[in-house]
């Protein structure tokens, strides 16, 4: 279980397929193209660089958390499907994610 302190909200997701695509955002594109032609086919696509998951809860708007070590360093991102970590601090207003140099 995620300490709630290593957690810091990035955004919203918003969710209408009941599935979530976990992909560079270069190749965005190939996964919107296999769902508009075959709708609900992108979780059963092998891409070899995205990963298409159910939220296993349909549609939402879901929160979005880095997770931090303690060093200060990102560790991992945490969507929260299910509302566990509603009590965590949510900024209106998150700070832009850093892109790693």
């Amino acid at each position: 279980m995620l300490d709630p302190k290593s957690l810091q909200f990035l955004g919203l997701l918003g969710v209408d397929s009941g599935r979530v695509a976990i992909v560079d955002p270069c190749n965005a594109l190939i996964i919107a193209d296999a769902e508009q032609r075959r709708p609900g086919s992108s979780s059963d696509v092998d891409f070899d660089f995205a990963t298409v998951v159910p939220t296993l809860h349909g549609d939402g708007l879901f929160e979005v958390f880095g997770v931090y070590g303690e060093d200060g360093r990102a560790t991992g991102i945490y969507v929260d499907f299910d509302g566990r970590y509603s009590d965590v601090d949510v900024s209106d207003d998150p700070a832009p994610a850093e892109a790693a140099g």
